[in-house]
This record gives C-alpha cells, structure tokens and sequence, in this order.
C-alpha cells in the first residue's frame, strides 16, 4: 500500500498550518477509510483519506453536513472539514 500520509510541507502551505507538524498513530481506526492524527503548531487535527468514497457529490454532501453541524451549539464534539487555503 502507498504511503498516503500527507506530506508537511503540502500540509503548510495548503491548510496555513503552523509548524511543527508531526504525524501520530490514533488508538482506532476506521473501517473504510485511513486517518492519521496530526499534531501542529495550529492544533491538532485529524487527517482522513478517503479509500471507498470516489462520488464527488457524495464527499461534497459530508463536508457540508459536519461543517453546519460544528457552527451547531452541540454537547458533543465532532470532526469538522478544514478548507484548503489553495
């Protein structure tokens, strides 16, 4: 299998991450999907590639929905899409 982990300087420049950026193992992992937990002068993140998802619409209609649903006064956290800066 392909490394799919992002490299730091493409996550510099493409999310305004600050340095230093240091990819680490999470405790689970998703069935369908790889994630890799990143931390980074910004925060940390969680990076997510898509393995069984190709329909752009499909993708498209998640980020919208975790994106309304983390501007909702929730009591629980979830993962909301950072948009690229490019």
């Amino acid at each position: 299998m392909a490394n799919l982990a992002p490299t730091p300087a493409a996550l510099l420049a493409g999310y305004g991450l600050t340095p230093p950026v240091e990819p680490f193992a999470l405790a689970e992992q998703g069935a369908n999907n790889t994630t890799l937990g990143l931390h980074t002068g910004t925060g940390d993140l969680i990076w997510k590639t898509y393995t069984t998802q190709t329909n752009t619409d499909t993708l498209l209609y998640e980020h919208q929905l975790l994106g309304w649903l983390a501007e909702q006064t929730l009591p629980f956290a979830l993962p909301a899409p950072l948009l690229t800066r490019i």
